[in-house]
């Protein structure tokens, strides 16, 4: 398996309360978070009060009700994306808020496609799928632990790999490292949950790291 990623995204979302028609490029510009020529070549898709869709250069930023979603494929402005996630929220101190993941992909390629189908059975082996299948293949896994030391009690990391949609005979890594409010706390205003997110903005990447190198170590591991 090829350790390094051919695409790297990060797909930040928040859950809360919006009011998707304030979130234009122009609003972004007033408050100097994005400047004022990247705000004017802007690819505007919808701007609603129900939903604003638009694309940068580098991210794509789309609004509902109750979620705010930006993302971008090229790794160089990860930082950039996180900066202005919490610099926006930061100025928009009183959104209520009830949770913030960061999801890290990487797209990695087998070196065969022998050994695509290896890492899938490796994951999922095929023995319990025997008299089910005629010949099983894995799709999708999820895995999820608690992760309270980092956050709180509500707080955990997901797991998701599956077949790549980018790359023949490709792996797709999926981490979501996730943040929520206790379940009785009163939303008022976002700071704490954005303090949270900002903390953990350099352990929530390696974590990610953590987990596509040791699947790829225990995948070596594994007699073939």
């Amino acid at each position: 398996m090829k350790k390094k990623a051919e695409i790297l995204r990060l797909d930040i979302v928040l859950l809360g309360d919006f009011n998707p028609k304030l979130f234009s490029p122009a609003w972004f510009s007033s408050l100097d978070l994005i400047g004022e020529k990247e705000a004017e070549e802007a690819k505007v898709e919808l701007i609603h009060q129900d939903v604003s869709i638009f694309n940068l250069d580098w991210c794509r930023i789309q609004v509902t009700r109750d979620r705010f979603s930006i993302f971008t494929e090229q790794e160089v402005y990860f930082t950039k994306l996180i900066d202005l996630v919490t610099q926006t929220f930061t100025c928009l101190n009183h959104t209520p808020l009830r949770a913030i993941g960061a999801n890290w992909g990487g797209h990695y390629r087998a070196v065969s496609e022998e050994e695509w189908h290896q890492f899938g059975y490796f994951l999922a082996p095929k023995s319990p799928w025997n008299n089910i299948f005629n010949e099983s293949a894995m799709a999708q896994i999820e895995i999820m632990e608690k992760n309270q030391v980092a956050y709180s009690a509500t707080g955990n990391m997901r797991v998701r790999v599956s077949a790549s949609n980018e790359l023949k005979h490709g792996i797709f890594i999926n981490v979501n490292d996730h943040y929520a409010l206790e379940p009785d706390a009163k939303r008022l205003g976002c700071k704490d949950i954005i303090n949270a997110f900002e903390q953990n903005r350099e352990n929530s990447f390696k974590k990610f790291e953590l987990v596509v190198n040791t699947l790829f170590k225990n995948f070596e591991e594994v007699p073939k």
